[in-house]
């Protein structure tokens, strides 16, 4: 189980971080993890 919280603006139409959607995704990428993965 794992959480993070990113906020730096802008924000979407949806109100979620541009910037750190980007960040999760880079991290998410670099680590190996994968939502579908199990």
């Amino acid at each position: 189980v794992m959480g993070i919280a990113a906020f730096s603006p802008p924000l979407d139409e949806e109100g979620n971080s541009v910037r750190g959607q980007k960040m999760v995704a880079s991290v998410a990428k670099q680590l190996g993890y994968n939502v579908f993965k199990g």
